[in-house]
């Protein structure tokens, strides 16, 4: 349906206000990503807020796909911090994503968190009426639970399912990877490369979403990491851990704003069977450190009905 490899936005967003003095830079590498065969962008209204979803139209118009999100509450253009998926804010954010994206189409519109105010019955209702009117072609869903998916799949057919997936995050695997393969959705894996563990970041970060970044944990899972480099030949270890989501038939979104990197990330090809457990096998022996998320982002993830 897509590259295999997608293009993730939100590392750009510091650099796409009207005012930044990188702005054009990042257009530039935006359509230099389309020329290396990115065909897939991913994005948000929350991204700026706005800001990205204006840039990411300037750079591309109609050309190749876009998947923006929407479902966090937005004031007087600033983030309040608390999910709002009501039907009147979902269409009014769908028209203000078609008219920055400059779109006559949303190529995939996905709520980012699920919102338990607001019943995914009634969710998926509306992206359908928008779906129905021609504004958005595919419904997707972030960080659900399988209840909640299949809920919504009732009322409107989720396509596309997204969530944090390497390597190193492997929950989704029990349950959610082969409900999205029943329902013939494409899996997305945002955070391929672990927020940089798998991409070789220096410096711990304990302001992180996620505890396997504080320094804490950090020491362990830089070793780790090195360990199932070791472990592959010939590979270098974001290759390795992008190479194994593929391997999966798993789309991975892979954010860069260097031109050079993105071009490296789609020339990745899919592990053979022999290294996946080479890399399977480390991990079994020695497990990642730390909680994938903090206490406070962990409560936006979807638990199922309330």
């Amino acid at each position: 349906m897509v590259s295999m490899i997608a293009l993730g936005c939100t590392s750009m967003t510091p650099h796409s206000y009207p005012d930044s003095p990188r702005r054009a830079e990042m257009v530039d590498v935006l359509r230099g990503a389309v020329e290396a065969g990115v065909e897939l962008f991913d994005t948000s209204e929350i991204q700026g807020p706005f800001t990205g979803e204006e840039m990411l139209g300037d750079a591309l118009g109609n050309r190749a796909r876009v998947l923006t999100k929407f479902g966090w509450e937005i004031k007087e253009g600033k983030p309040t911090g608390a999910l709002n998926s009501r039907p009147e804010v979902i269409r009014a954010s769908a028209h203000g994503s078609l008219r920055r994206l400059k779109r006559e189409r949303l190529d995939v519109y996905m709520q980012h968190r699920v919102d338990q105010d607001v019943p995914i019955e009634e969710v998926a209702g509306t992206v359908k009426e928008l779906i129905d009117a021609g504004d958005v072609a595919a419904f997707g869903l972030c960080e659900a639970s399988p209840e909640t998916i299949r809920r919504a799949n009732k009322v409107c057919p989720v396509t596309y399912l997204e969530y944090e997936y390497s390597i190193f995050s492997r929950d989704v695997e029990e349950e959610i990877i082969p409900l999205a393969r029943e329902l013939g959705a494409e899996f997305m894996a945002y955070s391929p490369l672990a927020k940089g563990l798998l991409a070789g970041r220096g410096e711990p970060d304990d302001d992180s979403s996620s505890p396997r970044l504080h320094s804490a944990n950090f020491a362990a899972n830089k070793q780790l990491a090195q360990e199932v480099a070791a472990a592959v030949s010939d590979r270098n270890v974001s290759e390795i851990a992008l190479g194994w989501l593929l391997a999966k038939d798993v789309v991975p979104i892979a954010g860069s704003t260097n031109p050079a990197r993105i071009k490296e990330n789609l020339a990745v090809t899919a592990l053979s069977a022999q290294e996946c457990e080479a890399v399977d096998e480390v991990l079994s022996r020695k497990p990642v450190q730390g909680a994938r998320l903090t206490q406070q982002h962990e409560g936006f993830v979807d638990k199922g009905r309330r």
